[in-house]
C-alpha cells in the first residue's frame, strides 16, 4: 500500500485544480472562437435570406406587370373583329353601348354594312340611331371617348341640326351616326 503524506496530497489536490482550471478555460476559449465563427455563418445566412425575400417580391411585382400587359394584349385581341365569322361583333356592340352610357346618350340600334378590305386593311361600316334629341355636351363626350377607345374607328357621317327657343339651349338633333370600324 502507498502511504501518502498530507504534503504530496496538498500538491496533488493542487496540481488537479490547476489542471481543472486551465482545462476550463482553454475550453471556454475554444467556445467562444467556435461560436463566433457560427454567429457570422448565421449572420451571413440571415442577409442572405433577406435578400433572397427581396427578390422574391420584386419579381411578384413583375408578374403582376406582365398579368395587367396580358390583360391589355387580351382585351385588344377582342375589339378586333374577324371578317369570315364576325365572332367579335358583340364586342364592338357592347364598346359602342358602353361608351354611349358614359356620355350620356340614349343609343337605340346598331346596324353592321358591309366589311371592307382596302390594301389589308379591313373595315366595318356600322349606323348608329340615337334618340334624336341629346345635349351637345353630351354627344362631343361620345366623340371624345370613340377617338380615345382600344378599338379603333372613325366617324364617317355625322348630322347636327340645332333645336331653336331658349329652353332648348345647348340641345341638338341628330339622326344618325355613321362610323368605320378598323377589324384585324
Amino acid at each position: 500500500m502507498v502511504k501518502i503524506n498530507p504534503k504530496k496530497t496538498m500538491i496533488i489536490l493542487l496540481a488537479l485544480t490547476v489542471l481543472i482550471t486551465t482545462g476550463t478555460i482553454a475550453l471556454i476559449i475554444f467556445s467562444q472562437g467556435e461560436l463566433g465563427q457560427k454567429g457570422a455563418l448565421v449572420k451571413e445566412s440571415a442577409i442572405k435570406v433577406k435578400k433572397s425575400e427581396n427578390r422574391g417580391r420584386k419579381l411578384e411585382q413583375i408578374k403582376k406587370q406582365l398579368d395587367k400587359i396580358k390583360d391589355v394584349k387580351v382585351d385588344i385581341k377582342k375589339m378586333t373583329s374577324n371578317e369570315e365569322k364576325n365572332i367579335y361583333q358583340e364586342d364592338i356592340i357592347n364598346t359602342i353601348k358602353d361608351l354611349a352610357q358614359k356620355s350620356g346618350l340614349a343609343l337605340i340600334s346598331i346596324n353592321f354594312n358591309d366589311v371592307e378590305n382596302n390594301g389589308g386593311v379591313k373595315t366595318a361600316s356600322l349606323n348608329l340611331s340615337f334618340k334624336s334629341r341629346m345635349n351637345y355636351s353630351n354627344l362631343m363626350n361620345f366623340i371624345a371617348l370613340t377617338e380615345s377607345s382600344l378599338l379603333r374607328m372613325q366617324i364617317t357621317n355625322l348630322s347636327i341640326t340645332n333645336i331653336d327657343g331658349e329652353q332648348n339651349k345647348g340641345v341638338v338633333n341628330v339622326s344618325n351616326i355613321q362610323l368605320k370600324v378598323y377589324l384585324k
